[in-house]
């Protein structure tokens, strides 16, 4: 799906940042399958390892201009492949 600089069209959008921190999650045994309702056929094992965590920042500003564009980095450096999955 194609968008152009229309579609995303917001006006006052203040700059902002928003950040969450989840823990690592390692399943030794997965369930497969689901019944209705979304109730898994089979149990699963997994524990979670509370030090180990994953931290996403997300940092938003308006674009100086009128063209809307999206931007990800990762560690710091750009990424195009993520971008390539919105559109």
């Amino acid at each position: 799906m194609n968008y152009g600089n229309n579609d995303f069209v917001f006006k006052n959008i203040p700059t902002g940042k928003m950040g969450w921190k989840s823990p690592a999650n390692i399943a030794l045994v997965k369930y497969w399958g689901k019944k209705d309702g979304q109730i898994p056929a089979n149990a699963s094992l997994s524990f979670t390892l509370s030090e180990s965590l994953t931290e996403t920042v997300v940092e938003f500003s308006p674009a100086e201009d009128e063209n809307f564009k999206l931007e990800f980095f990762l560690d710091g450096v750009a990424n195009d492949k993520f971008a390539q999955k919105m559109y």
